[in-house]
């Protein structure tokens, strides 16, 4: 009969499942999308009955095949999820607001205030990051200051993980990965900072027990389990933020490893043996899933967001059955693909909300350099993909002389495209290893309940297993070269673009 894991993934928009038989076989998979809900320019919420609802719903769709008696082998669950994003609750764990999400802008105020009393060296020392404006520190201070009695009722401020292992087991558990990304937790001794809950005038007792990723949170309650569909006997394991997850999932998790995430924003992760901090690349260190290991990341916020705006804001409408359409990346591909030598001299600097590591400046506005009358939006594309290549490599080449190995596995949107893949691999001119798996957070969800539960023996091992044989992509020496001359070319506009937008 065998036994099951399912792992489970709570993004940002979208909740996915992955049912995992002993052997490693991904049985089925199912996932749900949900809104962002944004009031005005700055406020962006969620409602934190869909991260539940839509996980209760991928669970039932990945089990639905199994009858009764095989319900019963499903022995594990674990989930990964969005960082940051914060839930106030009663004290029977339901939401009295909607959950005010990472992106959020409000609380500029809130932070300006925060910076009177500790300076950023502070706050990146202490929780890993530079003061953000919509992680939970900011986000409860702007319901201090803006909604009294809403900041009063409330008996939990929670992260998405916390809520749902709540809902799960009956304990809210948080693992440091996402503790972290509070920016209430000291991030070396892994416990609440009083610190930082004076500054936001908390208590420990309205924030979640910090747990070990991995660790055994509790067994399904029997309100869970009857929605779930499932056995109270099934065992909740502490999962992970999702970008850990996704180092499980891809294999990241030996001393050196590096780790290329590619979504809306682009994420390396590398893994070190202790905390590793640049203020100027922004890197933020957080304890690994992986125990006695340190992961360190660092992100280009708009990297992949730079072809969704390309797709949206300049490809072809197309006709098809349903009506018309945007053309599909496979088909901005296949012309794109053609243009190499002809776009050549085409760059597109994708500072589409500023620019990054190591030129950091939200004043800075994207650029497109070298434009003639025999260009067209194709050679736009392949120049976009390429230059997001080229930022993307500025920053692996800090994590390398951070002590890093110089391959990078690549995983996400860009490894999906043989294009994109390969001009990842070109531009960065080393061992680049491409991931198959798209859902490398539900599947590294999945490795840490069965590494826990005992159905596999390790995380190593419940990789090996899931794998489903990683390409190391090929080198044409030529296209390497080419992509050095580019490259170059590239970072010698760098200074220009900057001087025009601060005389600007």
């Amino acid at each position: 009969m065998g036994e099951y894991v399912i792992g489970v993934d709570v993004g940002t928009t979208a909740t996915k499942g992955m049912l995992v038989s002993q052997s490693g076989e991904i049985v089925r998979t199912a996932s749900r999308t949900y809104e962002l809900i944004k009031p005005d320019s700055v406020r962006t919420e969620q409602r934190a009955q869909d991260w539940w609802q839509t996980l209760v719903e991928v669970v039932r769709e990945c089990t639905r095949d199994l009858d009764l008696s095989k319900r019963d082998q499903a022995v594990a669950l674990s989930v990964s999820t969005q960082g940051g994003s914060m839930v106030p609750v009663d004290a029977h764990g339901n939401p009295l607001s909607n959950a005010i999400v990472w992106l959020d802008r409000r609380g500029q105020a809130q932070r300006e205030h925060m910076l009177s009393l500790h300076d950023d060296e502070f706050f990146y020392r202490k929780t890993g990051f530079h003061l953000g404006t919509g992680l939970n520190l900011v986000a409860i201070a702007w319901i201090r200051d803006n909604d009294t009695e809403l900041f009063q009722r409330t008996h939990k401020f929670l992260s998405t993980q916390d809520y749902l292992n709540l809902h799960l087991t009956g304990t809210p558990a948080i693992d440091y990965t996402n503790a972290a990304m509070t920016q209430l937790m000291d991030v070396v001794s892994g416990e609440w900072d009083e610190a930082l809950m004076e500054a936001v005038g908390v208590g420990q007792e309205r924030l979640a027990p910090i747990f070990e990723a991995g660790a055994f949170v509790g067994t399904l309650t029997n309100t869970a389990a009857e929605q779930l569909g499932l056995s109270t006997s099934v065992r909740v394991y502490n999962g992970a933020h999702d970008q850990y997850c996704a180092a499980v999932g891809s294999g990241t998790f030996e001393l050196g490893d590096l780790m290329l995430s590619t979504g809306t924003a682009w994420v390396i992760l590398g893994v070190f043996d202790g905390p590793v901090y640049d203020a100027e690349a922004g890197v933020a260190p957080r304890r690994h899933v992986v125990k006695g290991l340190w992961g360190s990341l660092a992100s280009l916020p708009t990297a992949g967001l730079s072809m969704e705006w390309f797709r949206h804001g300049l490809a072809l409408r197309v006709e098809t059955g349903q009506g018309a359409d945007v053309e599909s990346y496979a088909d901005i591909d296949r012309q794109a693909a053609t243009r190499m030598e002809k776009a050549e001299r085409v760059l597109v600097y994708p500072y589409l909300r500023g620019s990054s590591f190591p030129s950091r400046s939200g004043d800075v506005k994207a650029c497109i350099v070298g434009l003639g009358l025999e260009h067209d939006r194709y050679d736009i594309a392949l120049a976009t993909m390429e230059c997001v290549a080229f930022e993307a490599r500025r920053l692996v080449e800090r994590f390398q002389q951070l002590g890093c190995r110089r391959s990078v596995r690549v995983l996400g949107g860009a490894a999906r495209s043989d294009l994109w893949a390969g001009i990842i691999a070109h531009v960065m001119g080393g061992r680049v290893i491409r991931l198959k798996q798209a859902d490398a957070a539900c599947m590294g969800a999945a490795i840490i309940a069965g590494s826990e539960s005992g159905v596999f023996s390790s995380y190593q091992h419940g990789y090996s297993q899931m794998s489903p044989g990683d390409v190391v992509m090929e080198l044409d020496p030529e296209k390497v070269e080419h992509y050095e001359l580019k490259y170059q070319r590239y970072l010698e506009g760098i200074p220009a673009i900057h001087r025009f937008y601060e005389r600007n």
